[in-house]
């Protein structure tokens, strides 16, 4: 029972800082989500993130030095883990650091406003990985990440040129 109540709370503070993230006015761009689209379906994203939010414990600012991007078929995570590991990786150090190929890529476009949404997937020796990144016209981002051996995870950032 109280693992189902820190899920929901979780959750809860996830959808509350993606809501204040987005910061889209009422009348949208179509420019800007056309740019959006165009660096998603391209898969040529590079998000510098900014702040770490763990499922349990207090969210964090980083460096600059974190970031997630995706160039062609290739993912490349460097970013900093808080959390439950339900087994321990093989590699050692941080598991949320890597270079990876994709498994799967999906942009949903179907929406004309709001954020462009991208979900992909990659496995390394550690883990498996799924990402779920929101893009906001304003290029801020949000990112959630979920893997098999480890709690979720979530971050804000900003999309770089």
């Amino acid at each position: 029972m109280k693992t189902n109540v820190t899920i929901v709370v979780a959750l809860m503070m996830v959808t509350f800082h993606t809501n204040s993230c987005s910061t889209v006015s009422k009348t949208s761009d179509p420019r800007l989500r056309a740019e959006l689209l165009s660096k998603a379906d391209a898969r040529d994203l590079d998000i510098q993130v900014r702040e770490m939010i763990p499922m349990q414990g207090n969210s964090q600012f980083l460096t600059p030095e974190y970031h997630i991007a995706v160039k062609g078929d290739t993912v490349i995570s460097h970013l900093p883990y808080f959390g439950r590991a339900y087994s321990a990786p093989y590699s050692g150090g941080n598991v949320f650091s890597f270079k990876a190929p994709l498994l799967s890529y999906k942009v949903d476009d179907s929406r004309k406003t709001g954020p462009v949404r991208i979900t992909f997937s990659t496995k390394t020796i550690d883990d498996t990985f799924t990402f779920h990144i929101d893009l906001f016209e304003n290029r801020k981002a949000s990112v959630r990440v979920s893997a098999v051996n480890r709690q979720g995870i979530s971050y804000s950032g900003e999309l770089s040129d």
